[in-house]
C-alpha cells in the first residue's frame, strides 16, 4: 500500500490500496451501470415485443424539452439520496483479508417518460414500461455488470439492485418538468435501491497479539511521616 503524497512533499493522508488484478466492486461508475443497465433491459424486451418498436435514452433534464421523431422511452436521474435504512454499514473486507473504509449505500431515483406522436400510443407504451419493470424486481449482478464496459466488474456476485416504484407527489412531479422547461409527458417514477458505492480506502489494521509484558509496580516506604498512632 502506499500513501498519497504531493509532489514536493508529502502530505499525511489515508492509504489506498495498489492496483491489483482483482475486479472493482461496486466502485464510483455503480451509477452509470445501473442506469446503462436500466435501458438495456428495455432495449431487450422491445426486441422481444410485438407491435411497439421503442427507442431508449438516457437523458439530462435540458433534453426532456426536445421531443423525439420516433416513439420511445427516456431515462432521467431526477434524485440521489442516501439510503437511511442502511447507512451505518460495517468495514468492507476483500477476499484477501483486507479492510477498506465502509461502503456508501446509495438509492437512484429515475424518472421513466413515454414519448410518441399520439397520446393512445404514448399511454400504451407507458404501461409496457410499468410491466416491463416489474417483470423484473432486482436487476442482478451479472446483469448489471454486462453494462460496465471497459470498466470491469463494477458489482460483486451478492450485489444486486432492487427495483421499486415510487409514487411522486404532484408537487415533485411539476417540479422537474419545470426544471426541464417542457410540457408535463406521461411517467412513472423508479427507485434503484442499495447502490453501493466501495471505497479503495485500506484501514490499517493492528498485528495480533503474540505476548502480553506487565510492569510490576514497587512500593516505597517513606519513613519519615510515620503512621498515625490509632
Amino acid at each position: 500500500m502506499t500513501a498519497w503524497h504531493r509532489k514536493g512533499g508529502s502530505l499525511p493522508g489515508p492509504e489506498r490500496s495498489q492496483p491489483t488484478h482483482q475486479p472493482l466492486m461496486a466502485s464510483f461508475p455503480a451509477i452509470a451501470v445501473v442506469a446503462l443497465a436500466l435501458k438495456g433491459l428495455l432495449d431487450g424486451a422491445a426486441s422481444r415485443a410485438d407491435g411497439i418498436n421503442p427507442r431508449t435514452n438516457i437523458l439530462r433534464a435540458d433534453q426532456l424539452k426536445s421531443v423525439p421523431e420516433s416513439d420511445g422511452v427516456s431515462i432521467f436521474l431526477y434524485r440521489l439520496g442516501f439510503n437511511t435504512n442502511r447507512r451505518h454499514l460495517p468495514p468492507r473486507l476483500a477476499p484477501d483479508g483486507t479492510r477498506f473504509r465502509a461502503s456508501t449505500p446509495v438509492d437512484a431515483h429515475f424518472l421513466f417518460t413515454a414519448w410518441a406522436k399520439d397520446p393512445v400510443s404514448q399511454l400504451s407504451l407507458l404501461g409496457w414500461v410499468v410491466r416491463t419493470l416489474q417483470d423484473t424486481p432486482v436487476l442482478p449482478p451479472g446483469f448489471l455488470n454486462s453494462f460496465a464496459g471497459g470498466r470491469g466488474e463494477v458489482f460483486a456476485a451478492s450485489e444486486g439492485v432492487e427495483l421499486v416504484g415510487e409514487v411522486l407527489s404532484l408537487q415533485d412531479f411539476f417540479n422537474i418538468w419545470e426544471v426541464a422547461q417542457s410540457p408535463h409527458q406521461p411517467s412513472v417514477s423508479y427507485v434503484a435501491r442499495m447502490i453501493l458505492i466501495d471505497s479503495d480506502v485500506a484501514l490499517a489494521d493492528g498485528g495480533l497479539v503474540q505476548t502480553r509484558a506487565f510492569d510490576l509496580a514497587t512500593i516505597i516506604r517513606d519513613d519519615t511521616h510515620p503512621a498515625p498512632a490509632p
